[in-house]
């Protein structure tokens, strides 16, 4: 596989909410990319990042995965390489999003065209924030009854402020839905349902004429107001020139100034490569203006170390994921903050104090793996561990208190198989247990009956919660009445 430099790279985080297609967009991405010979359905088991059986069996994500697309615009002609980091978007697996956005240089949040702002929705954008992330919205599913972007919109603008706005507004709604007008070239694109996902990019219709003048108008605005310069160009002449709208919005979104929103359908495939091409254009890459700090000894000893992401720098390599698999062993997700990391490279581990090997690095398109020589800087799939076990705090330190829904009535026995689930937990700093775990003996619920002394260790080393089903739904109720309450005020 070619081997990118970091200006050609984006890396994207994609989340939202459960159930707003951000597994179904992503899959899109990568058939009208020609990644994947196949549009695949989440409900068939077939799209690329949700390939664990749980996944495929339950129909939604459960832990945060890779894939990649290759992509050239008009204004962009060398490919640059598109990095997603499709993420789960219900609250048990939360934390799993929340540690994969630390790697992102951008996030994509997706938005229900019915539903609008949900619990999640606000989380993710608290975590963009936090990691100061331009932030990007899709309003998805605009196919579906009772879609509405407008609506939607409304809800975005009165959670989060008015620096979102539309780079485009849709063309149809729900089952007329065809496509999006382009409010910064001015051109419709309109799509077939279920195609390649390359639009037919034509005139605006003259009914919508007159809307998509005023919500060009409006973009125009929004971008020129936080530039001197182009505020300028704007009273002078009444409006600004593509080229420069194009800057100025590239800034904006950068500097997080403004959140442009996008409607689209993923799981019809309708506005797949205008979203490439947005992406392209307009996110930054994995080495623009970026710089990372560090310290030179362990436990952040010494003084202060500043590097530039760069090809040029010492290499510093970031671990933010590691799975124990069962046939591979440990694998460890990373980002390459600078240098370049050769194949069996050996480098100091600041976290444990000792030199790492790393193995088989290789580029992940979900479950399967393209072995490379070299990475530069940008987020990548694996590297086989050949001696090191690479524990939770190399991925940061989350708020970590997961809950595992356990049988009312533990036995005692051998606990060798659970002991080792955990120990596989621990490692992985995952947010949950594996939701279907049979013959393996669990706690008893601790709202029931007292925690069993087999496992204190691990409990303790893991702060996890043991619930019944019932508990669990009772303490599910209390908190979102605790969420309701807290939004009322």
């Amino acid at each position: 596989m070619k081997v990118y430099s970091g200006k050609l790279i984006r890396t994207v985080g994609v989340t939202g909410h459960g159930d707003t297609g951000k597994t179904s967009l992503v899959t899109s991405l990568l058939y009208t990319a020609g990644l994947t010979d196949r549009l695949g359905r989440v409900e068939d088991g077939q799209s690329v990042t949700d390939f664990d059986e749980e996944e495929i069996q339950r129909g939604v994500s459960i832990w945060s995965a890779l894939a990649h697309a290759e992509w050239a615009t008009a204004n962009q002609k060398e490919k640059v390489k598109i990095n997603f980091i499709d993420t789960p978007g219900y609250n048990l697996f939360i934390n799993d999003t929340k540690a994969a956005l630390v790697a992102a240089d951008s996030a994509l949040i997706l938005v229900d065209a019915v539903a609008g702002v949900e619990v999640v929705t606000e989380k993710v954008w608290d975590y963009a924030i936090e990691y100061e992330l331009p932030r990007v919205f899709a309003v998805n599913k605009m196919d579906r009854e009772n879609a509405s972007f407008d609506r939607t919109l409304e809800s975005l603008k009165e959670r989060f402020g008015r620096a979102l706005v539309p780079a485009a507004i849709p063309l149809g709604e729900g089952e007329k839905f065809r496509g999006l007008i382009d409010l910064i070239g001015m051109k419709a694109w309109s799509y077939e349902a279920d195609g390649k996902g390359k639009a037919k990019v034509e005139e605006i219709p003259g009914e919508l004429a007159e809307a998509a003048k005023t919500a060009h108008e409006a973009l125009v605005e929004m971008v020129a107001e936080g530039d001197d310069k182009l505020m300028e160009e704007f009273f002078d002449k009444g409006t600004l020139p593509e080229v420069d709208l194009r800057k100025g919005l590239r800034a904006a979104l950068q500097a997080g100034r403004l959140h442009p929103v996008l409607p689209l359908s993923g799981l019809h495939n309708i506005g797949s490569d205008y979203l490439l091409n947005f992406l392209v254009d307009f996110l930054p890459d994995a080495v623009e203006g970026r710089q990372v700090t560090g310290y030179p000894e362990p436990d952040g000893q010494g003084e202060e170390m500043v590097r530039k992401v760069a090809n040029q720098e010492p290499l510093s390599v970031f671990v933010w994921k590691t799975l124990a698999d069962p046939f591979a062993g440990r694998i460890s997700y990373f980002k390459v903050r600078s240098g370049v990391l050769k194949n069996d490279a050996t480098i100091a581990n600041f976290t444990r104090g000792a030199n790492e090997r790393f193995q088989h690095i290789s580029v992940a398109q979900g479950k399967t793996h393209t072995q490379v020589a070299e990475l530069q800087a940008q987020v990548e799939a694996r590297a086989q561990q050949a001696v090191t076990h690479l524990e939770r705090e190399d991925a940061g330190r989350l708020d970590w208190t997961p809950i595992l829904r356990a049988v009312e009535q533990a036995e005692r026995g051998d606990r060798t198989a659970f002991d080792a689930l955990l120990a596989e937990v621990y490692v992985q700093g995952s947010s949950i247990l594996p939701l279907a775990v049979p013959e393996v003996p669990t706690t008893a619920c601790v709202d029931c009956e007292p925690v069993l002394p087999v496992s204190e260790t691990w409990l303790s080393k893991l702060d996890v919660r043991a619930l019944c089903n019932s508990c669990f739904e009772r303490a599910e109720a209390a908190g979102r009445a605790r969420r309701s309450r807290r939004r009322a005020g």
